[in-house]
């Protein structure tokens, strides 16, 4: 599983448009990086520097967020039962 498996379907039950998705690639990121410079720590810096990670900014999507984060899938086990056999396997098993 893959880190998208969890949040894609947490994001695709919502309504409106709770969270905005943005690919970034290295070579953006950096050439941003490059084109500010130095400059002094702008709004999303500061934002992100004295964000409190206890406090809930939005509790409903907190509330959907935690019941997808928490669901735990009934039929696991067969989840892991082998789904293909070949015919040797099949004559063996008497099928």
């Amino acid at each position: 599983m893959t880190y998208w498996d969890f949040i894609l379907p947490a994001v695709l039950r919502t309504e409106g448009e709770p969270l905005k998705l943005q690919i970034l690639h290295v070579e953006d990121v950096v050439k941003r990086k490059h084109r500010r410079g130095r400059k002094k720590a702008g709004f999303p810096e500061l934002f992100l520097k004295n964000w409190d990670v206890n406090e809930i900014y939005e509790p409903k999507l907190h509330d959907m967020m935690k019941e997808q984060f928490e669901f735990i899938y009934p039929y696991e086990k067969s989840s892991m039962r082998k789904l293909k056999f070949t015919v040797t396997e099949l004559k063996k098993a008497g099928i």
